[in-house]
């Protein structure tokens, strides 16, 4: 599944991946925006849509593999639920040799259970 924003004046400026890995498993592969629509808060929206999207098709797991320089995704991520889960990396096989860190999507039910 890949979604865009668009904006009237600019076009095309956020981008959004996932990648199906397993029978219901899901890789956020990548987000982003271009460096004229920085700053404009759609981050947010565009992955929130994508996660509905996802949960729609009962995911288990929605996960991501990243560099802990991301600090923005990462920061937005953790807004929108995604949790810090080292036996992700393993699970995954660090498919990505820049990536040194992985985060998992949790419901606020979940969250709410742990």
């Amino acid at each position: 599944m890949i979604l865009f924003v668009e904006h009237p004046r600019l076009g095309s400026i956020e981008t959004y991946a996932r990648s199906k890995t397993g029978d219901r498993q899901f890789e956020q592969t990548k987000m982003g925006v271009t460096e004229a629509a920085r700053g404009r808060q759609k981050g947010g929206f565009l992955l929130n849509a994508a996660i509905i999207r996802v949960r729609q098709l009962a995911a288990n797991p929605l996960y991501l593999l990243a560099n802990r320089a991301c600090t923005a995704a990462i920061h937005l991520c953790e807004g929108l639920g995604f949790v810090h889960r080292a036996g992700i990396m393993e699970r995954f096989d660090r498919r990505y040799a820049r990536c040194e860190m992985a985060m998992l999507h949790v419901s606020k039910a979940e969250n709410q259970s742990q």
